[in-house]
């Protein structure tokens, strides 16, 4: 649910996730891990930078892969 509310890249948001700085607004409950949406969304807006480096920029096909 995160990576499609904050429009993030899945990549960079499972690895961003398995990183200490995640650490403020992620709970374990049982085998998942739970987002604070609203500590997220303050860490997000403290940290422009973080923000775009885990946006999901999305990029077309080459046109060879297209074609078949």
């Amino acid at each position: 649910e995160a990576i499609t509310y904050f429009n993030l890249s899945r990549r960079k948001w499972y690895d961003f996730l398995n990183s200490d700085r995640s650490k403020k607004f992620v709970v374990g409950y049982r085998s998942r891990r739970l987002i604070l949406r609203e500590e997220f969304e303050e860490f997000l807006n403290k940290n422009k930078k973080v923000k775009e480096e885990l946006a999901y920029v999305g990029k077309e096909w080459p046109k060879k892969r297209l074609q078949t």
